[in-house]
């Protein structure tokens, strides 16, 4: 993801099954399906679609502030996935409207029965901010 923001591209529905392996027998792992996404442009040029997948997207595209491509929003799916990669369960889910509500007040508990470090912790709580400008950046990362 590094490389497509350094050429300004956003993928916007980053999501686990978007994450395959390269080949059945490989660990090399690829980011598929950028179907939608945009890029990372000056205002006046912006794409202001609604696009992704409601359990991955960043609560600023759910309320309409902000959903013109910005790396941000790419920040905050890595985020989710990287939640339930290790809590074994998506940190918003439950009905669209519930997942809506969470995602907006930046709502999720980390399971009790996985062990997860205070440092995962804390970067999945900075990849999961809900301002954008106060989300991880990928150098931070």
């Amino acid at each position: 993801m590094d490389y497509c923001h350094q050429k300004r591209i956003v993928h916007r529905d980053l999501k686990l099954s978007n994450i395959v392996f390269a080949s059945p027998n490989s660990k090399e792992i690829r980011v598929v399906d950028f179907g939608i996404s945009g890029l990372n442009v000056p205002l006046n040029h912006r794409d202001n679609a609604i696009a992704g997948s409601l359990r991955y997207m960043a609560p600023e595209v759910i309320t309409g502030k902000h959903t013109s491509p910005d790396p941000s929003l790419d920040i905050f799916s890595m985020g989710v996935i990287l939640f339930a990669l290790v809590n074994g369960r998506l940190p918003f889910d439950g009905s669209d409207d519930l997942v809506k509500q969470n995602t907006i007040n930046g709502c999720y508990q980390y399971s009790s029965s996985a062990n997860i470090s205070d440092e995962c912790k804390d970067l999945i709580d900075g990849m999961l901010k809900v301002e954008p400008k106060e989300r991880l950046t990928l150098k931070a990362i």
